[in-house]
């Protein structure tokens, strides 16, 4: 993720990968612990980026999501400097969060 904004964000949860794949919505798991889906500030043209399961098809397709996915998006939340909550999901606009964030989806077993 990108801060594509002029202004430093104080915190940035990643909450979850979401795919498309034969017909059916899933969740992809992201690994790690909940701090390395966190960050703190992030500056203006700031990148944070989370790990990723990587999987293979056993014929040779090595990727993050399964071949052929569609409506790829990372739901993200983040706080303003002047301490507001937003969520993200794609490239949609933020929306406000007035409840606060959520804490970021556990690592699968």
């Amino acid at each position: 993720m990108t801060n594509r904004s002029d202004a430093p964000l104080t915190e940035v949860r990643v909450i979850r990968a979401t795919h498309t794949h034969d017909g059916r919505h899933h969740i992809q798991p992201l690994w790690g612990t909940p701090e390395s889906k966190s960050s703190g500030v992030l500056s203006a043209g700031d990148e944070f980026s989370v790990p990723l399961f990587l999987m293979s098809d056993g014929e040779g397709y090595e990727g993050f999501l399964p071949q052929g996915s569609t409506d790829q998006e990372l739901m993200v939340h983040f706080r303003d400097r002047a301490g507001l909550w937003w969520e993200r999901i794609g490239d949609k606009p933020p929306v406000p969060l007035p409840s606060g964030p959520s804490e970021p989806d556990p690592a699968p077993q």
